[in-house]
């Protein structure tokens, strides 16, 4: 499945204010369906169908040392390209990963089910109360 990285930071703002929150031990998903999401300046008008996805590791969960933070986000990234690998996936949105301390010392089958579990929450459509 293809896919675009969040560059600005109104789009994580954005999701951090109105999209669904997913906590998992090694990562916290927040996001989005396209079908919810509003017309914004850095969305992308010609492919709705493709997934937009944001990194990040805060100095307050995971230290001063900017090593740990890109080594937690380089584990998201390895995680996110194995999971959406798979033949099962197909949906638009936008989701942001804020990674937890667990990350870097979680094994690598583990962040990926994390995350699979994450994103099946995340994109799982809600019943609409009658």
């Amino acid at each position: 499945m293809r896919y675009h990285t969040l560059r600005h930071r109104a789009d994580f703002l954005r999701l951090q204010q109105v999209g669904q929150r997913v906590v998992r031990p090694s990562v916290v998903c927040l996001g989005q369906p396209y079908s919810f999401i509003e017309a914004s300046p850095s969305a992308p008008q010609a492919a709705p169908t493709l997934a937009r996805i944001g990194y990040t590791a805060t100095k307050k969960v995971l230290g001063p040392k900017a090593v740990c933070r890109n080594r937690a986000k380089r584990r998201l990234r390895a995680a996110v390209r194995y999971v959406l690998s798979q033949p099962t996936w197909a949906w638009a949105g936008e989701v942001v990963l804020v990674a937890r301390a667990p990350v870097l010392t979680q094994p690598f089958p583990d962040l990926c089910a994390d995350l699979h579990s994450a994103l099946t929450q995340l994109w799982q459509p809600t019943p609409c109360a009658p």
